[in-house]
């Protein structure tokens, strides 16, 4: 039951985060759509386009899950050696058998299925943003405010 819970409130993290995501990249496409149709008036092709949109946005997911691995992995190892005290409810884990304090574990699993799932939904959701461009005119885009 606690495995099937947690699993869902994954899911639903996971439907936010890429909801998040894919209003964050249609906002840059909308936002730079002027800069799109300077681009392609002066001959940038749209699947060149796309690609630089797509190239844009795995490479800042890129450089987030580096930075946020190398964190969440030296916080980790400071709580795993030095234990979380959660002495407010010492009294309560001592009648479950529990200790007062609890030590993290750092796995290579628990390292890389998250930031593997964050990359390939950011690379879904930056994708329908992408496509978008390669529907631009480029008059209609560079008259856009």
């Amino acid at each position: 039951m606690d495995l099937v819970s947690g699993l869902i409130f994954y899911i639903i993290l996971i439907v936010v985060v890429a909801f998040s995501i894919l209003n964050t990249f249609l906002m840059s496409v909308f936002e730079r759509k002027r800069e799109f149709g300077v681009l392609m008036a002066i001959g940038t092709t749209p699947r060149r386009l796309t690609k630089l949109l797509l190239i844009e946005s795995t490479t800042m997911t890129m450089v987030g899950i580096i930075i946020g691995m190398i964190a969440g992995s030296l916080i980790t190892w400071y709580f795993q050696a030095h234990g979380i005290v959660i002495s407010s409810a010492s009294e309560l884990m001592r009648q479950w058998g529990l200790p007062e304090r609890m030590y993290p574990q750092l796995s290579l699993l628990s390292v890389s299925i998250g930031p593997g799932i964050v990359m390939v939904i950011t690379f879904l959701t930056a994708l329908y943003p992408a496509l978008r461009v390669r529907r631009l005119r480029p008059v209609e885009a560079m008259t856009s405010v």
